[in-house]
C-alpha cells in the first residue's frame, strides 16, 4: 500500500475499533511498529508519550473504550499526505460512562514506516470545526500545487508576523478572503468562528500580537496536503505579557480557494509533542 491507501486502512480500523469492534481496534494496534509512540493533548488522567506496542495497546483497547457507553462515532473529513505522513481531520462523538455527551472535531496525524505506523499524535479542536464541511473525497489523492504554495506563503508571513513583524502579519492578513472563517479550540478568550478580515485582523494584530510583546518563536516540523488544504504541526513558544510562558505543539491548517485564505483551523497539541522541552 502506498501513503495514501495505508491511511485510508488505519483510519478505517481506527473508525470501527472506536464504533465498538474490538477486532478492528485490535487489528489497528497491530500496525504500530516496536518502537512506535502515541502523543495526545495533556489530560489529568494521560501520560504522553505511550511507547511501545503494549503501552499503546493499553490505552486504545482498554482506556479509551471504558470511557464510552457505546463506542466512539468518527466521521472523516479530509484526508491530508506527506510522504510518509497522513493527517485525518474528522469529527467524534458519544455518550461518556456518566451519561454525559462529547463531541469534538480532532485531527491525527500519523507517521508511517514500512507498511505499519511508527508514531500518532493527536490534536484536539472543538465542537463544529467541520460543521460547514463535505465528506474529504476532494483531499484523497490530488493536492493542488497552486493552493499549496499559497499556504507556504501565509505560513511564512505568520511565522514572521507572529514574530514581532507588523508587515509581515499584514501580508498574511492580506491573503485572507473577504468572508475567511477561523476556528480555534474554545477558550474563555476567543468566540470560534471569526469571519471576516476584519476579525482576522483584530484577533492576530490586536490580540495575539499584543499578548506576546517580545514575539512568539515558531517552528515547522511536518506539512501535509491534500486538495486546497495544506497543514502544518508546529512548535510555538513565547513569553506573554504577564510574564508567563507559552509552549504548544499545534497544528494549523489553512484551505485555499481562488489564491487566498478560505478557512483557518487551528488544533492544540501540547508541549514537546515534536521536541523535548529541555532542547534550546
Amino acid at each position: 500500500m502506498n501513503v495514501l491507501e495505508l491511511g485510508q486502512h488505519s483510519f478505517a480500523l481506527l473508525r470501527d475499533g472506536l464504533g465498538g469492534d474490538a477486532d478492528a481496534l485490535g487489528m489497528f494496534c497491530d500496525l504500530f511498529t516496536a518502537d512506535g509512540e502515541l502523543w495526545l493533548p495533556p489530560t489529568p488522567n494521560t501520560q504522553s508519550p505511550y511507547r511501545g506496542p503494549e503501552a499503546i495497546r493499553k490505552l486504545l483497547c482498554g482506556f479509551v473504550p471504558a470511557l464510552y457507553q457505546d463506542g466512539l462515532q468518527l466521521r472523516l473529513y479530509q484526508l491530508l499526505t506527506g510522504p510518509d505522513r497522513v493527517l485525518f481531520q474528522f469529527e467524534d462523538r458519544g455518550r461518556k460512562r456518566d451519561g454525559s455527551d462529547y463531541q469534538n472535531s480532532p485531527c491525527i496525524a500519523l507517521r508511517l514506516r514500512d507498511q505499519q505506523i511508527a508514531g500518532f499524535w493527536e490534536y484536539w479542536g472543538g465542537p463544529g470545526f467541520f460543521r460547514d464541511q463535505l465528506d474529504g473525497s476532494s483531499a484523497r489523492g490530488s493536492i493542488d500545487a497552486d493552493a499549496q504554495d499559497t499556504a507556504r506563503q501565509a505560513m511564512s508571513q505568520l511565522i514572521a508576523g507572529m514574530g514581532g513583524s507588523a508587515a509581515a502579519m499584514d501580508a498574511f492578513l492580506a491573503l485572507m478572503s473577504d468572508d475567511v472563517r477561523l476556528w480555534f479550540p474554545p477558550t474563555a478568550n476567543t468566540r470560534s468562528p471569526y469571519v471576516g478580515r476584519d476579525d482576522a485582523r483584530r484577533l492576530f494584530r490586536d490580540f495575539l500580537m499584543t499578548m506576546y510583546p517580545h514575539g512568539m518563536a515558531i517552528e515547522i516540523f511536518h506539512e501535509t496536503s491534500g486538495g486546497t488544504r495544506t497543514a502544518f504541526e508546529l512548535q510555538s513558544r513565547g513569553v506573554r505579557r504577564d510574564g508567563s510562558v507559552y509552549v504548544n505543539s499545534p497544528c494549523l491548517c489553512l484551505d485555499i480557494k481562488g489564491g487566498k485564505i478560505n478557512t483557518l483551523w487551528e488544533h492544540w497539541g501540547g508541549p514537546g509533542f515534536h521536541r523535548p522541552l529541555a532542547q534550546p
